[in-house]
């Protein structure tokens, strides 16, 4: 059976883009090719914020600092932060982001779909290993 490295699956409301404020799951992977630490700066200048933060000092990728500068979800692609990230089977993806689902599944009388997210990282380099 295949499997993918999780940095975490959650339930909450999608902040960005065209479906801003539908409830979704998120798929975080683990893995990136690019680190952006521009985000948050000004131009042409790079942060440094994440890499201050020490993975020893954590036990879960839940306990992680947010950071103001810089990518966001450093944990899923900085190797430093590889050991929070599981190597899941595929099924136990699809079950635990059904078991978040306030309805426990995808499809109900009164929606036709739900909202799933998958982000990383970097995505794709992780369904490409699958």
């Amino acid at each position: 059976m295949s499997k993918l490295k999780v940095s975490e699956i959650f339930y909450s409301l999608q902040g960005e883009g065209r479906y801003v404020g539908v409830p979704s799951v998120f798929l975080r992977t683990f893995g990136c090719n690019f680190k952006c630490e521009g985000f948050g700066m000004f131009p042409g200048a790079k942060s440094t914020e994440a890499s201050s933060i020490d993975p020893a000092n954590y036990k879960t990728f839940a306990e992680l600092p947010l950071v103001n500068t810089g990518c966001d979800s450093y944990a899923s692609w900085d190797p430093r932060f590889k050991d929070f990230s599981p190597m899941l089977e595929i099924d136990a993806v699809v079950r635990r982001c059904i078991e978040l689902l306030p309805n426990k599944r995808w499809k109900t009388a009164n929606h036709n779909h739900t909202h799933l997210v998958i982000t990383g990282g970097e995505p794709l380099l992780g369904w490409q290993r699958a």
